[in-house]
């Protein structure tokens, strides 16, 4: 059959026999790929070839003509896009060089901005890191939990981060304020450390020394009826026989001056009625909690007939 009159269903050539072309284009003999458009090609036609249309240099898609995406654009889902991310192109935050909607807390910012990892304790608000205001209406610990913002060493309200008060320095109304001196200076002398107290004035002066609360956040912090002492370390050494010791107080770590023990893991000893004797850093012994009457002091189970963990 001459090629002029063959077709799809009856195509062949060089007196071979007819067959039926599975493409439905028959071309001078020869069975042909279907033309590239819409309905044969899902991707874009580049010199009537269909193209995948995901190449910066053949983009497109749904069988139209494959574009050459231009210097600063390329290729995303089948599409030329700008890659320069910045403040005319991106609402969001940029994140290597990619636009973000700048709304996670791994991703926070606006106006085509460097986006920012929120740190722990705060949301990504309107594009800014914000306070989580969950903790509201007290304040965000260094760890991220929330606190009542009332004592000396987490301080604050409103969600805010919680300040630590220095020297001097007092949570009043959850805000860090100077302590007033006393009235009369013949109105008592301080009470010594590890003695019972309900507000930091009892335990002054001196001005930094405050009390250990029995209870914080609603929670049992193992002070019964309050223990006087007085930060050290870093803000400086102890009075002279008292013990510097470093303790998980629920949600914040103090390091802090005890009353010195002379037997460690021993009981009570000298320590007062609901403390044992605890083992320092350094092997002296310290008053301090008894396991039993705090909510978080051991990784384990407490001993609740010596007081101790185990």
């Amino acid at each position: 059959m001459p090629t002029q009159y063959q077709t799809s269903g009856a195509c062949g050539s060089f007196g071979q026999a007819c067959g039926q072309c599975s493409s439905g284009v028959c071309s001078n003999g020869l069975c042909a790929p279907p033309a590239c458009g819409p309905s044969t090609c899902a991707g874009c036609c580049l010199n009537g070839v269909c193209q995948r249309g995901v190449a910066d240099l053949a983009c497109g898609i749904k069988g139209m003509v494959c574009s050459a995406c231009s210097s600063g654009s390329s290729c995303v889902n089948g599409f030329c896009q700008s890659t320069t991310c910045g403040a005319s192109s991106c609402p969001g935050c940029c994140l290597n060089g990619v636009c973000q909607p700048g709304t996670s807390t791994s991703a926070c910012g606006i106006k085509g901005s460097v986006c920012t990892s929120c740190p722990w304790g705060t949301t990504c608000s309107g594009g800014f890191c914000s306070p989580t205001p969950s903790c509201a209406p007290g304040c965000v610990s260094s760890n991220g939990a929330c606190s009542p913002g009332t004592a000396a060493y987490a301080c604050g309200g409103g969600g805010s981060f919680c300040a630590i008060c220095g020297g001097g320095m007092q949570c009043l109304n959850q805000k860090c304020a100077p302590i007033a001196p006393p009235p009369n200076p013949d109105a008592g002398a301080a009470l010594p450390t590890g003695s019972p107290c309900i507000d930091n004035t009892s335990c002054q002066p001196p001005t930094s020394a405050f009390c250990l609360n029995e209870t914080y956040a609603q929670l049992q912090t193992g002070y019964l009826g309050g223990y006087c002492t007085q930060p050290c370390g870093a803000a400086g050494a102890c009075p002279a026989g008292q013990i510097c010791t470093t303790d998980n107080l629920v949600f914040v770590s103090l390091t802090t001056c005890k009353v010195p023990c002379p037997s460690p893991g021993g009981g009570q000893s000298t320590c007062r009625s609901g403390y044992v004797c605890l083992k320092s850093s350094t092997g002296a012994g310290y008053c301090g909690p008894r396991c039993d009457n705090s909510s978080l002091m051991c990784p384990g189970t407490c001993n609740v007939l010596t007081g101790y963990c185990p």
